[in-house]
């Protein structure tokens, strides 16, 4: 009799659990699937595993062998190409509505073509300063209409006290953190009181403060001293941002981080006195740390053939800081991995008045993955398994959005991206999605292809062409800070 009463009653229990809109639900054998992804590598923090996955209502719903698997509407056959979770870029400034003609239709693609399946979009700045409720509001309406891909959302930048009034509130509608606090020129925060309010209210609601860590009165001081001497090269504008000014504000925020109990985040990690310095930090308080592509990859050579492109900031340095930067992420010392995508276009870099007017940023969200793959897992700079967390893991939990995000496992979000790791290919302008008509790493040699990015179990990109609609992408909201 109990196994009929159950027998009975199990699919309708079954079909209101599967109506919980975020119940990690199972697949019954021999149930429909939505789509069935055979023949795959699948990347886990572990190794890798030759095995299916299944996709339902945009979870992962099984991980087996073909034999276990449920029957699918849809099955793709990878042949043995390489899956792994989607990256979270928590470091991508999108401006939209504001500075530049980016939007977050162009962003958002851009990091669909490169595997970036969900972006943290740093606060906006001028008169969309997102500091207020009804601008970040405003600002979230136009993100649901015209992402591809997930998004977060920061807010801030924080000009002066008065710029916090509403924080809290804005928080609590979902925002990620408080980022990018500048702490140095063109915009920084007015002092370390401020800061310290700015942390101690980012503590209450539970989160952390992303900063970006160049101290402000050494870069004021050579700034004037370089334009004094009519320094216009591009070596003076390198000078005038030392990797002491890094390492400073890198400790200077890790005082007043232990100070409010407040964790923060340190953008762009670019030194090797700076990863010293987070070393030290990390003793101090609750201090993460990412590093780009171009702080790896690039360096002071590299300003004849690419000139003004190049800009950014903190400045791309020498190679013992290349050197030490890579070996801070293959320890797990610099914990993730982020484009700080900023996408000007040549005509306003190359055109600017002097060196000390080029708008600083460079566009990355489309070669951020491939390139991390190529030189970093493929030549041995760093694990498969530090590969995956510093592109989806570590991000996610930092900016408290995991475990939907950040991994491949069964019940949460089937964000993935599928790496060809037999392609071999040349990075070009043509390959850029975003308003970016350029990128510094034009002509480079990738061996591996980001070949397919879905989201939440839809296909957004595949083979370079984006597949979703402009509205297809959810905002995540913050749920906690999580170091583990």
């Amino acid at each position: 009799m109990f196994q009929l009463i159950v027998a009975f009653f199990f699919p309708f229990v079954y079909a209101f659990l599967l109506s919980l809109k975020d119940f990690p639900h199972l697949t019954i054998r021999g149930a429909l699937i939505d789509l069935l992804l055979k023949n795959c590598k699948v990347a886990f923090l572990e190794g890798i595993s030759e095995v299916c996955l299944g996709i339902d209502r945009g979870k992962i719903t099984c991980i087996g062998f073909e034999s276990s698997m449920p029957e699918a509407d849809r099955t793709i056959d990878l042949e043995g190409k390489v899956v792994v979770p989607g990256a979270v870029d928590a470091h991508v400034h999108v401006f939209s509505p504001g500075w530049i003609r980016e939007t977050f239709e162009t962003g958002t693609k851009a990091a669909a073509v490169g595997g970036v399946t969900t972006i943290a979009d740093m606060s906006s700045v001028g008169e969309w300063q997102t500091v207020n409720v009804e601008t970040f509001r405003k600002k979230l309406e136009r993100a649901e209409k015209e992402a591809v891909v997930d998004f977060s959302l920061y807010c801030g930048e924080i000009y002066k006290k008065e710029d916090l009034k509403e924080i809290p509130e804005i928080l609590r509608l979902g925002a990620v953190g408080l980022g990018e606090i500048m702490m140095c020129e063109p915009d920084p925060i007015p002092d370390s009181m401020v800061l310290l309010e700015a942390m101690r209210i980012a503590s209450k609601e539970r989160t952390f403060i992303a900063l970006h860590a160049e101290d402000k009165e050494i870069i004021q001081k050579n700034v004037e001293l370089m334009r004094k001497r009519g320094r216009q090269d591009l070596e003076a504008f390198t000078e005038s941002r030392p990797a002491i000014a890094e390492s400073k504000a890198v400790l200077d925020a890790a005082i007043l981080s232990s100070e409010a109990n407040c964790p923060v985040h340190i953008c762009h990690l670019s030194s090797e006195k700076g990863v010293e310095a987070l070393r030290t930090a990390k003793k101090i308080s609750r201090v993460t740390a990412e590093t780009t592509p171009h702080h790896l990859l690039l360096s002071s050579k590299d300003y004849e053939k690419l000139g003004p492109l190049m800009v950014a900031t903190p400045p791309v340095r020498e190679k013992n800081d290349l050197l030490a930067l890579w070996e801070g992420l293959s320890s797990g010392l610099i914990d993730a991995m982020a484009s700080d995508h900023c996408a000007f276009s040549r005509r306003e870099k190359e055109e600017a008045e002097s060196i000390w007017s080029v708008p600083p940023g460079i566009p990355g969200l489309e070669t951020m993955m491939p390139l991390l793959w190529s030189e970093g897992v493929r030549k041995g700079r760093i694990s498969l398994r530090r590969f995956i967390e510093a592109t989806s893991l570590r991000p996610a939990q930092i900016l408290g959005i995991y475990p939907r995000k950040g991994t491949i496992a069964f019940g949460y979000d089937a964000d993935l991206a599928v790496i060809d790791q037999k392609a071999r290919w040349r990075i070009g302008k043509e390959d850029m999605v975003c308003i970016a008509d350029y990128t510094p790493f034009d002509g480079y040699e990738v061996h591996g292809r980001i070949v397919m990015t879905i989201v939440r179990g839809e296909i957004v990109a595949e083979e370079g062409s984006i597949l979703a609609k402009p509205g297809y992408g959810n905002f995540i909201p913050r749920k906690f800070f999580s170091e583990s």
